[in-house]
Parts: structure tokens; sequence; C-alpha cells
């Protein structure tokens, strides 16, 4: 093309899932599974909340991976939605926080069983930032960290 021709300007067609064809209603199916299984974990885990068992894995840091998986799931609704600029914009910031939550959560619970191994090896004494709510801050500030990248 020459610097004095105008330029041809195609138009895309708008394109969307439609919620009736199998395309959503099987993504759709299987996120209602995985919702609803892992509201009876979350239901489980709240009726054995002072077990030893609960209690051991560390359910602060267990709700907030659950919760993680709750808002991945629930975005597959809103992937197949029709496009505007809310739900695009709700796309971008829902799908990295949702794994930016599962993320963090196995990060810092992984970090305290390695912290858990590391201090027997060398005292009796607890380790650092140890307590349910010092986790809680690090896994908040790493989402944070994180959330705070896409802006």
């Amino acid at each position: 093309m020459a610097d004095g021709e105008p330029k041809e300007h195609f138009a895309l067609k708008e394109q969307y899932m439609e919620f009736n064809t199998e395309y959503a209603i099987v993504p759709l199916a299987l996120s209602g599974f995985g919702i609803m299984i892992t509201m009876l974990v979350i239901i489980t885990f709240l009726r054995y909340n002072d077990t030893p068992v609960v209690m051991a894995s560390g359910r602060e840091l267990s709700y907030m991976l659950l919760t993680g998986c709750l808002f991945c799931y629930l975005m597959t609704a809103i992937l197949l939605l029709k496009p505007s600029p809310s739900t695009c914009a709700t796309q971008r910031f829902g799908v990295g926080f949702g794994f930016v939550i599962i993320y963090s959560s196995l990060f810092t619970k992984t970090n305290r069983i390695s912290m858990i191994f590391d201090s027997a090896r060398r005292s009796d004494r607890r380790p650092p930032l140890f307590s349910p709510k010092s986790q809680i801050a690090i896994s908040v500030i790493l989402v944070s960290l994180q959330e705070l990248s896409l802006l």
C-alpha cells in the first residue's frame, strides 16, 4: 500500500460464548460441581474446626486456600459472559487474584512445614512468624504484592 492511499478498516464481528451451547454448559457444570465440593469441604472444616486434624492442617491457611479455589470456580461464569468493560476488567483481575490466593497460601503452608522441620533439628523453641495471624499476614502481603504489580 502506498503512503497516500486510504487504509481500509475491517470491523471485527463481536464473538462471545452463549450459555446454551455445550461449550458453555460443560465448563459451567464442572464449575458448579467444583463449587459444591469446595463448599462441602468448607462446611466439613467448619464442623470439625476444633479437632486436632483441622488445627494441625493450619486451618486459617486452609480456609484461605479453599476461598481461592471457590473464587477460581466462580470465575468460570464471568469468563463466559458477553464482553463489556466491566466483565473484561473483572476477568483480568479475577483469574489472577484467585490463583494468587491459592499460591500464596500454599507457599505459606509449605514454608510453615519447612520451619517446623528446620527448627526441630536445631532447638525446642517455636520458630518466629509461626502464629496463624502472622501466616495470614504473610499470605496477604504476597497477594498484595502481586495485585500491586498489576497496577
